[in-house]
């Protein structure tokens, strides 16, 4: 429920405004971010206008704090002295949050207008959409920028899929509605909110502006089944941008293995992307190796996106004698050529992602805590299982320090 506690102040003398560069009896709403509620207020006042308060969902950490102005008013606006300005201030009161089963469950943030939303229905009734809609706070706009209104009736357990109406033709496919008003990026937020504009559900931070949730399709963990107005990443698995076979379905698992892309063993190993059928010779440590044919004698191959410890610290012996067992008893090994590291190094080692039965040896490494991930594509090039590598090298060393395994233990 809201309550609105409406505070009336004398207008101050115009007099104290005529230094200012704006009009004459005007004034600009300021940033007001990390202030109290009573504080905040009395800037406001201060600036000659009266305010009204309305409460918004919060948690304990950021209670009695602004959280931005309602009636779509921004930071910087101009309003004549003497205006109501409403102010939003977090509460630290669950009962304000909304129906808690109806929660974002999907974002894809792609290539151009390709954008799409995912509304999952966690609780056993059917939930009326016509009495939600989406609320976008773009650039860090504290106050929204557009809305998405929606239609439908969302049966329990199933999921409604909002894409841009530009969006990719497959993708268009699994949606249920399309809106030219679903525009946002990966500084933006988005959120789940009610006709009496109360936050359920937040994707991203609002009032900030971080790009950090560009270009990438983000699925809410599995575990997660109730709406929530505080945004964590651990909530979300991160998959690459534009890919969408998941959507239509939830809760969707997170895939527990990947192995190479079987295309990419037609393609000749001197060629970004291409792989080469070879045998484990030996190797001197954890991250160089010999193979024939082609890769012994005097050419040896330097693992990409790893760098173990050197040869004397004790971890370089279990990193080299873990990588000579998994080597030693595959049946089958693949080098592969990878688009960001090129073909050879300064000291003339051919550079590869090492395959030793659809395992990479690479990321297993990390996930055992050998080394730590030094791998990074800018462009994203190589995706396995619909995430991308520079993901799979973040996500095993997050299990190898979460693990206490070798080095971080």
């Amino acid at each position: 429920m809201k309550k609105m506690l409406l505070v009336m102040f004398m207008v101050m003398s115009m007099a104290m405004f005529s230094a200012c560069e704006d009009p004459e009896g005007y004034v600009r709403l300021p940033n007001l971010v990390g202030l109290a509620d009573e504080a905040a207020t009395q800037r406001l006042v201060d600036l000659g206008l009266s305010v009204s308060v309305t409460d918004v969902p919060g948690m304990p950490e950021n209670d009695k704090t602004f959280a931005g102005y309602g009636n779509e008013n921004i930071v910087g606006d101009l309003v004549p002295i003497g205006s109501i300005i409403t102010i939003l201030i977090y509460s630290d009161d669950s009962e304000v949050l909304g129906f808690r089963g109806l929660l974002i469950s999907k974002v894809l943030e792609g290539t151009g207008q390709n954008k799409a939303i995912e509304i999952y229905n966690a609780s056993e009734t059917d939930v009326d959409l016509n009495e939600y809609h989406l609320a976008l706070y773009l650039d860090g706009s504290l106050s929204v920028s557009r809305r998405v209104t929606m239609d439908g009736i969302l049966a329990a357990q199933a999921t409604w899929v909002i894409a841009h109406p530009e969006s990719d033709p497959d993708l268009l496919s699994k949606a249920d509605m399309t809106s030219s008003d679903l525009v946002f990026d990966g500084n933006d937020a988005i959120a789940l909110r009610d006709l009496d504009d109360l936050p359920l559900d937040l994707f991203g931070e609002i009032g900030f502006a971080f790009y950090y949730l560009d270009n990438k399709t983000l699925i809410r963990k599995e575990s997660i089944v109730t709406n929530t107005t505080t945004f964590s990443m651990s909530d979300w698995d991160v998959y690459a941008k534009d890919v969408h076979l998941m959507f239509g379905q939830h809760p969707y698992p997170f895939p527990e293995t990947f192995t190479y892309n079987i295309e990419d063993t037609l393609v000749p190993y001197t060629d970004p992307y291409g792989m080469a059928l070879v045998s484990f010779d030996y190797n001197y440590d954890g991250d160089t190796a010999k193979f024939y044919p082609g890769f012994n004698g005097s050419d040896s191959v330097r693992f990409v996106g790893i760098d173990t410890p050197e040869m004397g610290d004790p971890w370089s012996y279990e990193a080299r004698d873990y990588l000579h067992v998994l080597l030693s008893t595959a049946d089958e090994i693949y080098l592969q050529h990878d688009p960001s590291a090129g073909l050879t190094e300064t000291y003339g080692r051919y550079l590869a992602l090492v395959w030793a039965d659809g395992l990479l040896t690479n990321v297993e490494l990390v996930r055992m805590g050998y080394t730590t991930a030094a791998y990074y594509d800018s462009l994203e090039r190589l995706v396995f299982a619909g995430v991308t590598l520079n993901q799979w090298f973040l996500l095993a060393e997050e299990e190898a320090r979460a693990e206490n395994r070798g080095i971080w233990g």
